[in-house]
């Protein structure tokens, strides 16, 4: 998963902020390591924020550090780069999922180009979600960009406070479920498999495979 964070001067200071809070959180709901995640800002120009990493404290440390740099909405540029991160050959595998998800304020100023990487994206395989803040960006210019159906993976939001509002609809797209569990209940003998040498205590826990089971009223 690679999320386009627009820096253009339409944005702000403050969009941009909420902009990087929301896919942060975003990417805090997502299993890493299974899931590897980027970052890419533009504007004019564009820079890779994060590499794809499926370190969680890694992308922490990479969006901790991204500042806003404004200037003129460009979109084909980031697509291209996004396409480039997500098929190259060390990130190549046919057993994984891709997915782009562009954040966006103002029409690009590259309309043309962008809709031709946008398409060059899509006929590789990887789905492209966009989250529109705002009415700035024409409609027709998204919908035609966005994987089909546009209905799927064309969102708006009035304003970039509204973000997280639009958080689970993303994930829905982006994620496939094999499986939905709602509550899941187990029997352990903690002091039987103490005795056995079947409970081991680690100092890393997210290093462990496997599922994390939350008991009521256990607090980290």
């Amino acid at each position: 998963l690679i999320c386009c964070i627009d820096s253009s001067w339409s944005v702000g200071l403050d969009g941009f902020q909420l902009s990087v809070r929301f896919f942060e959180e975003l990417a805090s709901e997502l299993d890493m390591p299974a899931v590897r995640i980027g970052a890419i800002t533009f504007n004019h120009s564009f820079a890779v924020a994060s590499p794809l990493t499926s370190e969680r404290s890694e992308l922490q440390a990479r969006l901790a550090q991204m500042r806003y740099e404004p200037g003129e909405t460009k979109l084909a540029g980031p697509l291209h780069l996004a396409s480039d991160m997500l098929f190259c050959r060390t990130a190549a595998s046919g057993l994984r999922d891709r997915a782009v998800i562009v954040i966006v304020h103002g029409d690009p100023s590259d309309i043309e180009e962008a809709m031709r990487e946008a398409h060059l994206l899509k006929s590789r395989g990887a789905r492209l979600l966009f989250l529109q803040v705002g009415s700035s960006v024409r409609q027709e210019v998204v919908r035609q960009s966005a994987s089909s159906p546009a209905e799927r993976f064309c969102f708006v939001v009035p304003t970039y406070k509204d973000l997280p509002t639009a958080q689970p609809e993303v994930l829905s797209r982006v994620v496939q479920l094999s499986q939905q569990v709602r509550r899941a209940r187990c029997t352990v003998d903690f002091a039987t498999s103490l005795e056995a040498g079947q409970v081991q205590q680690v100092t890393e826990l997210d290093a462990i495979p496997g599922f994390e089971l939350m008991v009521p009223g256990w607090r980290e």
